[in-house]
């Protein structure tokens, strides 16, 4: 028996189930809502009922379930952004153990050579505008490009917004 699991009982004979067909489009948005609470992968993959491995391959084989799982790491981060903030001011919190799960868990923003900066952001932007195709505007999130929207532009980006928070909030 695997040592880690040394301590674990079955009840019954294990059956073994094959996870990757168990995907539901759904389970993106389960992540996302994990995310607004802070929880990390490990507990995505506990409430969907898979593993790690499991939700790397739905990311790998459905683009949307990619996305949402890239928007749901920017949720996280963004959460635990703030806890640090909030902390910061707290007399009795633990500073340093929260500095340390951060530079572990978001190494691009808190760790030793951050490369989640400003100046990251902007050359971002220019890899976008890049990797777009010729008259492909909608990777193109520059001012310029921006400020070049139509009025039916503006209201799908909005509609698409808000059904995203209509969603999120349930």
């Amino acid at each position: 028996m695997n040592r880690r699991r040394a301590n674990i009982v079955s009840v019954e004979p294990y059956q073994r189930t094959n996870n990757r067909d168990l995907y539901n489009p759904e389970h993106g948005m389960t992540v996302r809502m994990l995310a607004q609470d802070g929880k990390f992968p490990e507990t995505w993959c506990a409430e969907i009922g898979v593993t790690m491995q499991t939700l790397w391959l739905w990311c790998k084989k459905h683009p949307e379930f990619d996305e949402h799982t890239r928007i749901a790491w920017h949720i996280l981060h963004s959460y635990w952004t703030e806890k640090a903030q909030s902390l910061l001011v707290h007399p009795t919190a633990k500073q340093s153990i929260l500095i340390k799960i951060l530079e572990s868990r978001f190494p691009e923003t808190w760790g030793k050579d951050p490369r989640n900066t400003f100046e990251g952001w902007k050359g971002s932007i220019h890899i976008l505008n890049k990797d777009a195709e010729e008259g492909d505007e909608s990777l193109d999130v520059t001012p310029d490009a921006l400020g070049r929207m139509d009025r039916d532009d503006i209201d799908a980006r909005i509609a698409a917004i808000e059904a995203r928070r209509q969603h999120d909030r349930g």
